[in-house]
This record gives structure tokens, sequence and C-alpha cells, in this order.
């Protein structure tokens, strides 16, 4: 399990001491249903067209829950599929994604240094992340 990195303000790289446990991250894959295709999560049975890749309020998805924003993020995809392994390799990823947000989070508390947070507490907190997203 690699451990990840972020970036202090100052741009100075340091490494955390905290990462989300592989059973936390199995268990958010498995609440998520692989798509091999793009698709909008408002509306699963429309047949996207490239004018509805410029449409901001479209949530246009792939893989295992990969939100695509921009229009170049979604024609890259647009008309392709991908495999449950590349799906995989983005769903890490946005985990990754995370961790950074609640590692800039808990860095900021007062007592960062001087506490050790349980892996129950910083994956049930990833967790929210990911899925508030």
């Amino acid at each position: 399990h690699d451990t990840p990195i972020w970036l202090l303000s100052d741009g100075e790289t340091k490494i955390t001491k905290y990462s989300i446990s592989d059973n936390m991250a199995e268990a958010i894959a498995d609440t998520e249903t692989f798509v091999d295709h793009l698709y909008d999560t408002k509306d699963r049975n429309h047949k996207l067209t490239l004018k509805d890749l410029k449409d901001p309020n479209r949530d246009i998805t792939i893989g295992y829950g990969r939100c695509l924003k921009t229009y170049d993020e979604r024609k890259a995809y647009f008309g392709k599929t991908i495999t449950k392994a590349e799906g995989m390799r983005m769903f890490k990823e946005d985990l990754r994604e995370k961790e950074i947000i609640v590692n800039n989070a808990l860095k900021r508390l007062p007592y960062y240094n001087k506490v050790n947070f349980s892996q129950n507490f910083y994956d049930v907190l990833c967790s929210i992340i990911f899925n508030a997203d």
C-alpha cells in the first residue's frame, strides 16, 4: 500500500502518517457499480451525445464512480469502453485525492502531531469525503 504524499502550503513535500486501509478501500469499491462506458448518474438510460458532454449540469461518470467534470475529460472516453482494471486504477487515484483532503484537514488541527488517530476514524473520514463528492 503506497504512502500518499501531500503538499504543505509553502510547497514543501511531506509524507503523511495516515492512509486508507485496504479493507476500507475494498468496502468503498463494493458500494460502487463498475460501468465500462460514460453515463449520466441522473439518467443512466440516456444515450449521451457530444452535446451532453458540454453540459456542466450533467453528472457524467465512468468506471467505479469517476466523475468527469470537463469536456476534454469526457470526450476522451466518449464512445469508448474501459476495463475493470482501468476502472480500479481510476478509483484508487480518486481515493488518493480524498486522502489528501483528509490529511490536509487533520494537519490543521492544533494537536495533529500529539495524537494518533485510529485507523477506523481515518477510514470513516475518507469514506465520507469520497461519498460526498
